[in-house]
């Protein structure tokens, strides 16, 4: 409501510096309009609902890389099988790699993806439907608008018209009455 008083006030000041035309107030109100925010982030949560839903029958992949990097030599001790004390190995490796994938396909069980899927569409079909409403209820409120600042204006000079007339009799009416009677 706040944008169409902000509007009407616009074009009554352009009315008086510059005409605007009614596809540039469509445009201006359009481009400003708060209200169809709402819809249009309806319109993208559904679409990631969407997503959502065909995600459900989509693979999952996870994957790990590591890199371990040793300053000394790793060793390992293991009892002497002949006297018993511990005897040193020691590992000829300085560095280590490690990469793990893992690969889920989640089960197509009974349907549910497809029902999601069909419900997430319904909805961003809705979605898409609001923001298009939301588009034409701004054009109309615009129109309405601007068609009564059109009217507004003519009844405005009809009532400067009119003042002038009464203006000119009153005139008459004193000169008349200067005159005196006849």
């Amino acid at each position: 409501m706040r944008l169409l008083s902000t509007l009407l006030l616009g074009l009554t000041i352009a009315g008086t510096l510059n005409a605007m035309t009614l596809e540039e107030a469509v445009a201006l109100a359009k481009q400003r309009s708060l209200a169809p925010q709402g819809a249009r982030i309806d319109q993208q949560r559904t679409r990631g609902q969407l997503d959502e839903a065909w995600s459900n029958a989509l693979p999952q992949i996870e994957g790990s890389v590591g890199y371990q990097r040793a300053m000394k030599k790793g060793k390992l001790f293991f009892p002497n099988p002949d006297n018993g004390e511990l005897m040193q190995l020691e590992l000829d490796q300085n560095n280590a790699i490690l990469a793990n994938v893992t690969l889920n396909q989640p089960l197509y069980t009974f349907g549910r993806v497809a029902a999601g899927v069909r419900g997430a569409k319904a909805a961003e079909h809705a979605a898409r439907h609001a923001v298009a409403h939301q588009d034409r209820q701004t054009e109309l409120d615009v129109m309405q608008r601007f068609w009564s600042v059109l009217m507004l204006r003519d009844v405005v000079r009809a009532r400067e018209l009119s003042l002038a007339v009464s203006d000119s009799s009153l005139a008459r009416a004193e000169r008349m009455r200067a005159v005196g009677p006849q």
